[in-house]
């Protein structure tokens, strides 16, 4: 048994996914939680860990900036009871909770690297810094957005050549940190963002398609109207005729509102809410294909390499994956013969795009190679490795 304290700044699927497999195995499991966004349930947080601590804040609306400075973390650490770990895991984006770990506590801390800091646009990230009116001051922008900036790559750096064992979710990522940005790396493996087996349906639904004929396709992710979400335009090819598109998740309010308003006008486009992972599992089932329709015009870096957790949520409920082009999807999807990759000149053609989606049909998806449950052992092993050190 590992004793795992896992610190992150936010509660993301990736971290209940890996954290409910580890717990599975008799591993101990306690989190420690700087409390920006939660994308998870309780129910799924209980899954994960034995118990939670709260990483305390200064000052609500200085959050973001005390996250640029590890020695903000010290007193948390220092007053963890350490000892009661073998080892622990933190998670990227930020990425000085891994170095206030590493400075400030004698284990083995293990960096999760969830996004890569630097393949964000300084767009991106001046908006969790600089006030929108502010943002527009040319002078402004460049002076702040090259010290945020400089600070990010700076942490970033040590955060992946301090710690003890690093966790990539892609081989794109881990080339880009090993080769473009030439860090120099310890221990390291690659572990994708499988579903665990614990949010398997006990029962497996029938398809929609053998009701009426159609072609059923599940679209599952956070909904909004900008950036590389800004995908409806996109969603409304695979809604009409023969087609019927189900989505899937939570949004900003005037997504959601778009979203609802045109489910209730176009019976081929059905927004069907959001669901804990376990009934999600089930419902995403009942369709053929599942959908991944980004491109990379905003953050094309980051979406490049990327592979997100409604690729593996597909998988895990058995229905092939029609894909956009990136990087690491592309590789992945290729390399395991588990769908298709459209270019955006295929929406121009129907005749060849229904042509791709009716292919699809035959692909048959062994949902035991996809789970976290059959690949976390290289965490483990990782672990042990490190700790041995």
């Amino acid at each position: 048994m590992v004793r795992i304290l896992c610190v992150t700044p936010s509660l993301t699927s990736r971290v209940i996914r890996e954290m409910t497999a580890l717990r599975k195995k008799g591993h101990k499991t306690e989190l420690a939680y700087w409390g920006i966004g939660n994308s998870v349930s309780h129910t799924e947080i209980k899954y994960a860990f034995e118990s939670i601590y709260e990483i305390p804040k200064s000052h609500r609306r200085l959050e973001h900036y005390e996250l640029l400075f590890p020695f903000k973390f010290k007193k948390f650490f220092k007053n963890m009871s350490i000892e009661d770990y073998d080892v622990i895991h933190t998670y990227s984006n930020f990425d000085t909770l891994t170095i206030a770990a590493k400075e400030y506590t004698y284990k083995p801390v293990i960096y999760d690297v969830r996004d890569m800091t630097t393949l964000f646009s300084l767009e991106t990230h001046l908006k969790n810094y600089i006030p929108p009116r502010l943002r527009e001051m040319m002078f402004i922008k460049s002076f702040a957005g090259k010290l945020i900036m400089n600070r990010l790559k700076a942490n970033e750096k040590k955060a992946f050549e301090s710690s003890d064992g690093t966790v990539f979710t892609s081989e794109y990522m881990r080339d880009c940190a090993l080769t473009k940005k030439g860090y120099n790396v310890n221990e390291y493996i690659v572990l994708y963002n499988y579903l665990p087996s614990m949010f398997l349906p006990k029962k497996w639904p029938k398809k929609h398609s053998k009701a009426d004929g159609k072609i059923h396709i599940a679209y599952v992710g956070f909904l909004s109207l900008t950036g590389y979400r800004d995908i409806l335009s996109i969603l409304k090819f695979f809604a009409h005729d023969d087609m019927v598109l189900h989505i899937y998740g939570g949004g900003t309010p005037e997504a959601l509102s778009i979203y609802k308003k045109m489910s209730k006008t176009n019976q081929n486009f059905i927004y069907e809410g959001k669901f804990p992972l376990r009934q999600l599992t089930y419902e995403i089932a009942k369709s053929d294909i599942g959908l991944i329709p980004f491109f990379p015009h905003t953050d094309p870096e980051h979406i490049q390499s990327i592979l997100p957790n409604k690729l593996f949520d597909y998988l895990a409920a058995g229905i092939p994956v029609l894909s956009a082009p990136s990087k690491a999807l592309e590789d992945f999807i290729t390399k395991n013969k588990v769908g298709k990759i459209f270019q955006k000149e295929l929406l121009k053609d129907y005749k060849s795009l229904c042509g791709m989606i009716e292919n699809l049909l035959h692909f048959k998806i062994n949902r035991k190679n996809f789970l976290m449950d059959t690949h976390i052992s290289k965490l483990e092993e990782l672990y042990r490795r490190t700790i041995k050190h």
